[in-house]
């Protein structure tokens, strides 16, 4: 690993796990892909909850699961205190059928879900995909300096050919690709971050730099003949 790499991945420990405000810009161009007025969101691997709570403040229905009991219950904690009627539950991401049989989500949410982190198993998305309703959207999120290798994190750097090729093996439709930074670029432009010109200028700088920041594709279904 070079140096720019080394400090980069120091940061990403360091900094990795933090959430910002400017996360609410990204939770309003998801809602955008959906025409529900009241969309029903899945939240896989949901952690603290960031995500989820950000759905349910714009008027969504939320249901959130994640692996880690005691992030749940904390969850549950908050959602108690709060008053918010998001539906957490302890589930294995492995095995959603488990959990949740019919397809009734506008959007499953899918920001770095840990067994995706090196390679996407078709059969395993597969089963989130048949979750969605007819028009759903699946979201992926993927921190990414476009470079294909794998980090210390055990993360891979996806290129967009890689996960081009992946969704397009699950006879999906790419809907739309943004590069997503929370940083000085997103604090600054703010919902502007999602525009086609700033996707485009996000690739080039991270080609260049190295610098990660986050892939957000949106993923729907083909209609079946």
């Amino acid at each position: 690993m070079g140096l720019s790499k080394s400090i980069i991945h120091k940061l990403i420990l360091t900094k990795g796990f933090s959430y910002y405000p400017e996360d609410e810009y990204l939770i309003q161009k998801v809602l955008s892909f959906t025409s529900s007025e009241k969309p029903c969101v899945l939240d896989v691997g949901c952690g603290n909850g960031h995500y989820s709570f950000m759905f349910k403040k714009s008027g969504a229905t939320v249901v959130s699961f994640d692996y880690n009991v005691k992030l749940i219950e904390e969850n549950l904690r908050r959602a108690s205190l709060t008053g918010s009627s998001i539906r957490f539950i302890v589930a294995d991401g492995n095995y959603p059928e488990k959990f949740l049989t019919e397809s009734v989500f506008d959007i499953i949410f899918m920001s770095s879900f840990s067994p995706f982190a090196i390679e996407i198993s078709r059969p395993l998305m597969k089963k989130h995909l048949d979750l969605l309703t007819h028009n759903g959207i699946l979201v992926f999120i993927q921190n990414s300096d476009l470079g294909g290798d794998i980090r210390k994190t055990n993360i891979r750097n996806y290129s967009i050919a890689q996960l081009t090729d992946e969704f397009s093996q699950l006879d999906c439709n790419i809907e739309k690709v943004f590069f997503y930074d929370r940083h000085i670029i997103g604090r600054v432009l703010r919902s502007h971050v999602f525009s086609d010109i700033s996707t485009v200028c996000y690739c080039i700088i991270t080609q260049i730099s190295s610098l990660p920041c986050n892939i957000v594709m949106i993923i729907s279904q083909k209609e079946k003949a």
